[in-house]
């Protein structure tokens, strides 16, 4: 939500710490409704802020000490990503309306409150004008660093920042999702990747021992050498291998899985069965939540459910040739293909990545690169 706030000064002089009257503003409105009970949801302790504020002038010119106006008059543009907070301080401005609030050497009279309309982001660019200069600050424990534009650091700064910001709205489900700028996405694919064929490599290699080991003793198995059951440390090892897959993205959790039981001395077949099997809690878990997300946005229509349904089957099917697949490669100790595959693809990612980050352009499109 964002509102309009428009207010009649005395003069048309502005202090520069005119921030902090601002500040003291909406304290005032949140102290003046409901008795006050607002005050401490949103201006007590380190509580995180959902709302901001920037602040226009008309005409402006600055001075030794002070900002001057070509009106007596100034906008202060309320922006909340959350409706509740939007709505009480939209009654507490409400309450605030034509009465005086006084600043340093001026004061300020709020004579007009405008609902804007919210504008939705529908491309992969968005273009921000700023009504005040931007500053950016990073908190930490024992104080606050402030970043102007012209600063040295202003860029590394503030992408971590609108990072920082973006997974703490829940943009940002996965590390992965926050991996842009400078760090390289494409590159961390890559490595990514490159990883996925060095443990399926070791894999291959770990199951050949074990298949020799076993001709050594004079063990005969029908479905194979190895192991036929797990123990705590098997599946420590394949819980471990599955966060690494979650967090890095290009790291195949089945691979990886798959992988780490054959260095376990697990039988290959048992492995990948237990691999399919491990990924169904988190399938339906993904699918649960984002459902459940999609159904509170209020996005999801009756014309989806069909399409839905559609991509549900053909992904099941995918799916199950994907297996029987997997499962033939494995049988027929074919896995070596799906390693070289992952390598040769790895190390093309690699290579575009650092083409693009180091041109800063997209080398198939031929667009600038946009970093969140």
């Amino acid at each position: 939500m964002r509102l309009k706030l428009k207010f009649l000064l005395e003069n048309n002089r502005m202090p520069y710490e005119y921030r902090k009257a601002v500040l003291s503003f909406l304290k005032k409105c949140l102290e003046s409704i409901n008795e006050g009970k607002y005050f401490d949801v949103y201006f007590s302790g380190n509580n995180r802020k959902v709302w901001t504020f920037a602040a226009g002038f008309p005409k402006s010119a600055f001075g030794k000490d002070y900002i001057g106006l070509g009106k007596n008059e100034m906008t202060i543009i309320f922006s909340t990503s959350d409706k509740l907070t939007g709505y009480i301080f939209y009654s507490a401005f409400i309450a605030q309306k034509n009465k005086i609030h006084p600043l340093k050497g001026n004061s300020m009279k709020l004579v007009s409150i405008q609902k804007l309309a919210d504008q939705s982001v529908k491309t992969d660019t968005a273009l921000v004008k700023m009504l005040s200069p931007l500053c950016l600050r990073e908190h930490d424990n024992r104080h606050d660093t402030y970043y102007s534009v012209s600063g040295e650091n202003f860029r590394e700064v503030s992408r971590r920042i609108i990072a920082g910001q973006l997974e703490c709205e829940g943009f940002a489900k996965e590390l992965a999702e926050i991996w842009s700028g400078k760090s390289g996405y494409m590159v961390v694919v890559g490595a990514s990747l490159l990883m996925t064929s060095a443990l399926l490599t070791l894999g291959i290699f770990a199951n050949k021992m074990t298949e020799v080991s076993y001709k050594e003793r004079g063990i005969v198995r029908k479905k194979g050498a190895g192991r036929h059951y797990m123990n705590v440390i098997d599946s420590l090892s394949v819980g471990i291998a599955q966060t690494f897959a979650a967090v890095f993205p290009g790291l195949s959790r089945s691979g990886s899985t798959l992988a780490v039981g054959e260095l376990r001395g697990i039988n290959k077949q048992r492995a990948l069965d237990y691999t399919f099997v491990l990924g169904i809690p988190s399938i339906v878990a993904a699918a649960v939540l984002e459902g459940k997300e999609a159904l509170k946005s209020g996005k999801f229509t009756l014309g989806m459910i069909f399409p839905t349904i559609v991509g549900v089957i053909v992904s099941a099917i995918v799916g199950f040739f994907a297996i029987c697949l997997f499962k033939w490669m494995l049988r027929k100790d074919r896995m070596h293909i799906f390693a070289i595959y992952t390598a040769v693809v790895g190390v093309i990612v690699i290579i575009i990545g650092t083409v693009e980050l180091n041109t800063g352009v997209n080398i198939f499109t031929g667009k600038p690169l946009v970093f969140i």
